[in-house]
């Protein structure tokens, strides 16, 4: 797993080139979708950065379950029981959305 933090035993941290990068990168995009926002006149920043934040929570929230659920993208599906009580149902195929 790529390490996006380095961490000193005082507690302190800093970002990695890594992260940097990935900050960099992610801030022209919300650059670029706040120009599409405000095509036809400003918006209220606020309401856009809830919105944005929304936006990034559900993609995150979303791929943390399917990681959790199938670590590797080519594994069976885990024999747990599903959370009504019944078995796993093996026949049925797996589908993320």
């Amino acid at each position: 797993m790529t390490q996006l933090f380095t961490r000193q035993p005082s507690g302190d941290s800093e970002w990695t080139d890594e992260a940097a990068a990935i900050c960099n990168s992610f801030a022209d995009s919300v650059r670029f979708a706040m120009k599409e926002a405000e095509l036809d006149g400003p918006v209220d920043l606020r309401d856009l950065q809830t919105i944005m934040k929304s936006a990034i929570d559900d993609v995150i929230h979303h791929e943390m379950i399917c990681r959790r659920l199938r670590p590797n993208e080519d594994a069976q599906p885990r024999g747990e029981r599903g959370t009504q009580g019944g078995d796993w149902n093996e026949k049925v195929p797996y589908e993320m959305t």
